[in-house]
């Protein structure tokens, strides 16, 4: 029902509401985060009547410069990131205005539903309000906060799976997607790598100092933690070499019918199709005439399979039905005949249900069971196996005691388990690198029993095969750096610049020189030092490069359309590793009659979904341009 309505919604007005929904990303846990009324931190701007407070446009710019560490942003470009972080917020705002005000936000029961259904908030798949309210702790985020993004996160999905299936397009524009998407094309690239002029550009001390005084905010540490912990391994646990004779043979004789092969039959038949029920008491007797003059050595079963192929009126089946244990034919009657007829005998006639049969039993392979010495190392393995997991996980069930004894008490932890005390190195929160790469560690390390408290964790399970309690050690706020601790990334940044300059000009210069003589391509890029490829009929499909730079290359030779001379040379200057000049000398269209029936379904839906972005965008700049938005601060800090 609810998918039904959405549908509805998804053919009138209210869909072109809520298309807001799908290109908005919600930072942190939901509009309502930025609804502020009289912030005592300063209001940034005002959308529609709503206040956005300056702490929760400082919030968004942060995660926004996040994308940027290490890279070289000027004031100009982070004061753009800024009026980026307020766009957001306020398109935000806005959608979340336009869609309470019409109701169509996702109601109380189906927040209900999704978080009960949540397995995060589970134990023994019964839903927990301990655990829920435990990951609100952890996240610093109210009730109402978490629900309110449920909401709009049941809004957007169901609408995106409505307008994927509902966009309408033409033939000719689905065709024009096809001709490009699905094009080849003949490219040649002369890559010009920075690691090749990197290490011969220096750098002086006042070019350094300079720049640091012209651009000291963007060189900044970011907040960072070094954690003690205590984790146990299952690894680490001693190989185990006192498997004996009678635990290996106890393990056999319960094991059994895993080292036993039950009795297999092979099999030949004759069966023949009914077109009508009323045939079967007729062809029934057929075979059992067949079947009695075999037995008098009339005929052969071979001889009668031909007479019946002879016999243009009926429809026949006939071969070896293979070695199968039983159980294993997938009908019940054949089995059934099958392991109950003496080998070289044939069954009478019978109705399987799949035609009418009758079958002669040609092999029998009796029950066996493997003997112990040939399976005794693969037991062996098994019972050491199961003795590790036994031991790891009575180590899980003492890091769990005892943290239930003593929450706060690691050394205390490690004496217990028989383990050290293990300390990271710094981990930067912002990159999530390291030990914070596990969710649950990173959401454990941000917490405030962790990080305000200094507490130690719960046991946090990292893989299949570890788990581990952990602390705080250190941690320290982001924070500007001085120009002695910021010299060496300054350095490598006026390196990285100075070197793609270089390498840019390298490859303007061979730009230059080809256009004048195409023919001369190779010659003239490997006598600039460029590393060269050529690829004939390269579709974007087939290409699986290591090589960034040429990955990177062979999209940009793809941005053409067509060609309206006989070949177009072009630079790609996205990539961080350097720069390459392409030559696109031939462009062949996709066509969709190549295409399977199947694929072109998969293309259609593919296209579906961009022109319903299209549409999504278009809207979404409607709203904005008919709405109140008033910016107050926006400085820089």
């Amino acid at each position: 029902m609810m998918m039904q309505s959405i549908r509805d919604h998804a053919k009138g007005t209210a869909a072109k509401i809520l298309f807001g929904l799908i290109i908005v990303s919600f930072a942190g846990w939901g509009a309502s985060s930025y609804f502020t009324s009289g912030s005592s931190d300063g209001v940034a701007g005002i959308v529609n009547g709503q206040e956005v407070s300056a702490q929760a446009l400082d919030n968004r710019f942060d995660q926004l410069m996040s994308n940027y560490i290490g890279k070289d942003l000027s004031d100009e470009q982070r004061n753009a990131l800024k009026k980026q972080a307020f766009d957001e917020i306020a398109t935000q705002i806005i959608v979340a205005q336009t869609v309470a005000n019409l109701g169509l936000a996702g109601g109380s029961t189906q927040v209900a539903e999704y978080i009960r259904d949540n397995p995060e908030f589970k134990t023994n798949n019964v839903f927990s309000r301990e655990l829920y309210d435990s990951f609100l702790n952890m996240n610093r985020i109210s009730a109402a906060n978490y629900e309110m993004s449920i909401r709009q996160e049941i809004a957007r999905g169901h609408l995106i799976e409505s307008l994927a299936n509902t966009s309408v397009f033409g033939d000719t524009s689905f065709a024009e997607f096809i001709a490009h998407s699905q094009s080849k094309r003949d490219l040649t690239i002369a890559n010009f790598y920075l690691d090749d002029v990197i290490n011969d550009i220096s750098v002086d001390k006042d070019e350094i100092k300079a720049e640091f005084e012209q651009n000291s905010a963007k060189y900044h540490q970011a907040e960072r933690v070094k954690l003690s912990y205590v984790e146990i391994d299952r690894g680490s646990i001693s190989d185990i070499n006192d498997i004996t004779d009678a635990q290996i043979e106890e393990y056999f004789v319960k094991n059994k019918a895993k080292y036993t092969t039950t009795e297999r039959r092979n099999s030949t038949q004759i069966m023949l199709e009914a077109v009508k029920d009323s045939d079967k008491p007729k062809l029934l007797a057929l075979l059992n005439n067949y079947r009695e003059q075999i037995l008098k050595g009339e005929q052969s079963f071979e001889s009668v399979v031909k007479l019946l192929e002879e016999d243009k009126t009926l429809q026949i089946v006939s071969g070896e039905l293979g070695v199968l244990a039983q159980g294993a034919v997938g009908n019940d009657l054949i089995d059934k005949v099958l392991f109950n007829t003496a080998i070289g005998d044939i069954s009478p006639a019978f109705d399987s249900g799949f035609g009418l049969h009758i079958l002669k039993v040609i092999d029998i392979k009796a029950a066996s069971v493997t003997d112990l010495a040939d399976v005794r190392a693969s037991i062996i393995d098994e019972l050491k196996k199961n003795k590790i997991d036994d031991d790891f996980f009575m180590l899980q069930q003492k890091l769990q005691t005892q943290l239930e004894l003593s929450s706060d008490d690691l050394p205390e932890l490690a004496k217990v388990l028989n383990q050290d005390i293990k300390e990271s190195e710094w981990l930067d929160l912002n990159t999530e690198e390291g030990m914070l790469q596990n969710p649950d560690i990173l959401q454990a390390v941000k917490s405030e029993e962790l990080m305000l408290q200094g507490k130690v964790s719960p046991a946090i399970a990292d893989g299949e095969n570890k788990a581990l309690a952990l602390k705080i050690l250190r941690h320290e706020a982001a924070r500007a750096l001085t120009l002695e601790e910021a010299t060496n990334k300054i350095e490598k940044d006026l390196k990285t610049k100075k070197g793609l300059a270089l390498i840019l000009a390298s490859a303007e210069s061979l730009q230059e020189k080809v256009r004048l003589a195409p023919d001369q391509f190779e010659a003239l890029a490997t006598a600039a030092n460029a590393k060269y490829h050529i690829f004939k009929g390269i579709s974007k499909q087939n290409v699986e490069l290591k090589d960034n730079l040429t990955s990177q290359a062979i999209s940009t030779g793809f941005t053409v359309p067509s060609l309206t001379q006989e070949a177009i040379f072009m630079l790609s200057t996205e990539s961080e590793e350097g720069v390459s000049l392409i030559e696109v000398s031939n462009i062949e269209l996709g066509k969709v009659a190549d295409l399977d029936p199947q694929i072109q379904a998969i293309f259609k839906q593919q296209l579906g979904r961009m022109q319903s972005d299209a549409e999504i965008d278009a809207y979404i700049l409607s709203l904005k341009d008919r709405s109140s938005i008033v910016i107050k601060d926006l400085k820089l800090k």
